[in-house]
């Protein structure tokens, strides 16, 4: 994430389905009431 990679590089380099990396980033968004991955690079910062 804050390597700016979309889901299918995350995907690529941890050898796994993109819907495997894009589940639980849906759920941490909602969690943080946040709608962009940006935002979640900021808080984590």
């Amino acid at each position: 994430m804050a390597e700016d990679l979309r889901n299918s590089e995350i995907a690529e380099k941890l050898v796994i389905t993109e819907s495997t990396v894009h589940a639980p980033l849906r759920t941490i968004f909602q969690k943080l009431v946040i709608n962009r991955r940006t935002r979640l690079v900021e808080k984590l910062k």
